[in-house]
Parts: C-alpha cells; sequence; structure tokens
C-alpha cells in the first residue's frame, strides 16, 4: 500500500538528528541488512546531479554512503542499513522494496 493511501508521504530526512532517528527505530525491528524508500529523488539528468525531497524541497543535509551516489540511471533512494554501516544510496525508483513513510497528523476537534 503506498504512503499516500494511508495518509501520509515518504519519509524526508533533513537533519542528522531526524536521520539518527531513523536508524534507532528501525534497527530494533529490521535485520542486520536492509534498506528501504526515503522520499529523496533526482530531477533530470543533470551533472551534478539535483536531488529534492517529496515536497519539493532541496536536501539541506545528506548521508551518502561512502560510494554514494553512484548510478547514473539510480534516481531514487534508500537507507541503507548493513551492520553498524549506515547511509543512504541510490536506486533504480523501480526496484521494489519497503519504504519508510510518515502520516500526516490529523486534527480531530469538534464542535458541540
Amino acid at each position: 500500500m503506498a504512503c499516500e493511501e494511508m495518509d501520509g508521504s515518504l519519509v524526508i530526512s533533513n537533519t542528522l538528528e531526524e536521520d539518527e532517528f531513523l536508524y534507532t527505530e528501525v534497527l530494533h525491528q529490521v535485520p542486520q541488512s536492509y534498506q528501504a524508500w526515503i522520499g529523496l529523488f533526482e530531477i533530470g539528468s543533470s551533472n551534478p546531479r539535483i536531488w529534492k525531497w517529496v515536497d519539493g524541497s532541496v536536501p539541506t543535509f545528506t548521508k551518502w554512503g561512502s560510494t554514494e551516489p553512484s548510478h547514473s540511471v539510480a534516481n531514487c533512494v534508500t537507507a541503507l542499513i548493513e551492520g553498524s554501516n549506515r547511509g543512504w544510496n541510490d536506486r533504480r525508483c523501480k526496484k521494489h522494496m519497503v519504504l519508510f513513510a510518515k502520516r500526516n497528523r490529523t486534527n480531530h476537534n469538534s464542535t458541540n
């Protein structure tokens, strides 16, 4: 089920603290080697490559793996955990895998 169907979106990680929170929460629930989509993707095919978040903003923080971004045809991003190694990895968008989503807050005010 896509994030939007659950009133959510792919995760955006704009700070080291947000990124660490994501990994800390996930590490308790997944195997030692794991990756999932986050909300970062490449715009066009320029050089240098231009990345944007799903909300249209430009990243102010990145956590690329040591050899990333690596693929010129890979224009979406996963958060990768391999043992104690953590980082972002560019992947082809059509690759099927789990995703990190956040749900939008809803306001349940009632008027009586």
